[in-house]
């Protein structure tokens, strides 16, 4: 992807695919996953390396199956710290994100570059909302409304979005 030009903002999204740490975390989910302390120490680099240097540090990242908000967060610290180290500007990445239904506690969340942008509202959409079967959503649509200030022009321009991510049902 290609870094955001002065007058753009860049929002992208990334499956991190079972992003769990190496500390107990949920109370709510049937089994949780643990990783070794190296393990997850290794992974949480690789995944900074691969939002700084192939997603070009968006300003908004969608992020899907992550464990909880407290994880994100060290993910958003391990980005900055790494940016600052290569002696580039703050991005000030913050984590946001609500727990799900998902019986694993995989959930989406929000990166957000605090340096640029300034958060209004998150907020999970349906929740609660049943299906016949249970909860229509066990990851429920994650929504960002934001806004960016444009130096050249003196506005606010508001943006919103929102991550998803259905369960798989294979077949």
């Amino acid at each position: 992807a290609s870094p955001a030009g002065e007058r753009e903002v860049t929002v992208s999204s990334f499956n991190i695919e079972n992003f769990f740490d190496d500390e107990v975390n949920s109370e709510n989910v049937e089994k949780e996953t643990i990783y070794p302390k190296e393990v997850f120490q290794k992974r949480l680099a690789k995944t900074s390396l691969a939002i700084r240097k192939v997603l070009s540090s968006p300003d908004v990242l969608g992020v899907i199956e992550v464990e909880s908000v407290k994880v994100l967060q060290k993910l958003a610290d391990k980005i900055n710290a790494d940016t600052v180290a290569e002696g580039k500007p703050d991005p000030m990445y913050k984590a946001y994100l609500d727990e799900g239904n998902d019986g694993r506690g995989i959930d989406s969340g929000f990166l957000v570059k605090t340096s640029k942008i300034n958060v209004i509202e998150t907020k999970q959409l349906a929740k609660d909302e049943k299906a016949d079967d249970g909860f229509l959503f066990d990851r429920p649509p994650f929504l960002l409304s934001a806004e960016v200030f444009d130096a050249k022009t003196k506005q606010t321009f508001a943006f919103t979005t929102i991550v998803n991510h259905f369960k798989s049902y294979r077949g």
